[in-house]
């Protein structure tokens, strides 16, 4: 997901609060409101694409995700769901916070810089819902059965149509070693959401994406610190448009009012069919490349992203199951 916390830990937290309770309401306003968060966590490729080319990706990864903390952080203040107690979760929740923001969004980030947004969003987005398969299969929350194999099978066989060529073509091509990073981020996304759960880990959504958010931004920009060279003329290029505007959507609307809207849909429509965003969001970061980018996918990528968004289809399917 998008902002950062895995939606099983939210069902948790939503089935402990007040007032909250599953109905199986399909008006017009909830198509709405999953298209309005369709397209926003679609866009953020494109925002997220805009910043990794003027700035150090760590760096516009890290900023991006402590501001979202922050302003999630006082939200909670504000509704007073944020309690003293949770404090203690930080040791809880810090390693798989580190697997799912630090490492698969800087990876993410990185990766961007190599390649296209439109198969990006692809490789993430159905990594991620693959990976969280096979984790949750390895740590026993899921039954191993045929049809979770074959939908593991068929998620490497797309990765395979990405990596393949380019490693033949050119071994040290930038193009494969970026879907690498990716595709590497997005497991340990999975493997941290997994991990997650399995720590039954009790506390309000919000309270928990700010403080995943607010961890995860925060080691982030300490391994920034480290690695990239951060001056004075990379806080002014971020201030700088596009750029400051990338920002600001990735921070308000791909993370704060997108998360409002997933979290007000989650007990409408139930998880499985909200998480249906992880098969359309990457075809608008496709068409929004296209359009906006002037990107252009090859025969093979088509194929690859088909194979892809089939395989992240049929995980989800199962999911619901």
């Amino acid at each position: 997901m998008i902002c950062g916390i895995s939606s099983p830990v939210i069902i948790k937290a939503m089935a402990q609060s007040p007032g909250l309770t599953p109905n199986a309401s399909f008006s017009a306003l909830n198509y709405v409101l999953f298209a309005f968060l369709c397209l926003f966590w679609g866009s953020t490729w494109i925002a997220l694409k805009t910043g990794v080319a003027a700035l150090p990706p760590f760096f516009f990864a890290s900023t991006r995700f402590g501001a979202a903390g922050l302003l999630l952080f006082l939200a909670t203040l504000a509704t007073r769901e944020f309690k003293k107690a949770h404090w203690r979760l930080v040791g809880e929740i810090l390693l798989p916070t580190i697997l799912m923001i630090s490492v698969n969004y800087g990876l993410m980030a990185w990766g961007l810089t190599r390649v296209s947004l439109g198969v990006s969003a692809v490789v993430n987005l159905s990594t991620v819902a693959l990976s969280t398969n096979f984790f949750s299969m390895v740590w026993g929350q899921t039954p191993v059965s045929p049809a979770r194999i074959a939908s593991l099978g068929l998620g490497v066989s797309g990765l395979g149509l990405l990596f393949l060529p380019g490693i033949q073509a050119a071994p040290d091509a930038p193009t494969w070693v970026g879907i690498l990073a990716i595709a590497a981020g997005a497991c340990c996304y999975g493997a941290g959401s997994v991990l997650l759960r399995e720590r039954s880990v009790d506390a309000p959504p919000r309270v928990l994406s700010a403080l995943q958010s607010m961890i995860g931004g925060g080691a982030l920009f300490l391994f920034t610190l480290w690695k990239e060279p951060i001056h004075a003329s990379t806080w002014s290029a971020l201030v700088t448009p596009p750029v400051f505007w990338g920002w600001v959507f990735l921070v308000l609307v791909g993370s704060v009012l997108a998360f409002t809207l997933y979290l007000t849909l989650l007990p409408r429509w139930g998880a499985a069919r909200v998480a249906s965003y992880a098969f359309i969001c990457p075809v608008i970061a496709l068409a929004e490349g296209m359009l906006f980018a002037g990107e252009k996918i090859s025969t093979l990528e088509g194929a690859a992203t088909l194979v892809l968004l089939s395989a992240t289809w049929l995980g989800l399917r199962l999911d619901g199951k």
